[in-house]
């Protein structure tokens, strides 16, 4: 078993690691890589027509200690169709109170550099003070299309006050519905 006495000096000896200057562990580790973010969150934007906009809220609360700061460059992300509010956060007030922000982000789908297929943009959103975070904003951005099955009808001879049926089918192979009518 463990004795009063050692029970004493393991407890000093944890007291006076907790009493070192708090960076002296972790002096001598590398810095993290460039690209490190301490979570990573997805904003889907899910399939988006071209020419449409789409757009998504969401709610960052503070769960640490200390008010922290972040801002987003709203114009790199507008150049790429998003457009993100509000772009700043100043001291959003963490624990025991934790408070939050609602964000809006709308994708453009005909701004800037929008193609047609899978968008996917990491934005690292540093917290001041504290680690980056990272959100990623995806979209697939698609058209609607109707095929025929058949690129001609020929109804042949027909015997005058006769009639003749044929066959023809519509589909869609997009992700999205496509509307269509007969003139």
């Amino acid at each position: 078993g463990i004795t009063t006495n050692t029970m004493a000096n393991a407890m000093t000896t944890v007291r006076s690691v907790g009493t070192h200057r708090r960076g002296s562990v972790l002096d001598n580790l590398p810095p993290p890589p460039e690209d490190f973010s301490i979570a990573r969150y997805v904003l889907d934007f899910g399939n988006v027509v071209f020419g449409a906009t789409k757009k998504r809220t969401f709610k960052v609360r503070n769960m640490g200690w200390h008010a922290v700061s972040f801002d987003l460059d709203k114009n790199s992300l507008l150049a790429l169709g998003f457009r993100v509010e509000p772009d700043k956060v100043v001291k959003l007030p963490g624990l025991p109170e934790p408070e939050s922000v609602d964000f809006s982000v709308a994708f453009q789908s005909k701004k800037g550099r929008a193609r047609l297929g899978h968008i996917s943009h990491v934005v690292k959103i540093q917290l001041r003070p504290g680690p980056a975070v990272a959100l990623v904003l995806r979209a697939n951005v698609t058209m609607p299309e109707v095929k025929i099955s058949e690129d001609a009808l020929d109804f042949g001879v027909l015997q005058a006050q006769r009639s003749k049926t044929l066959t023809l089918m519509l589909s869609n192979p997009k992700e999205v519905p496509a509307e269509w009518e007969v003139r």
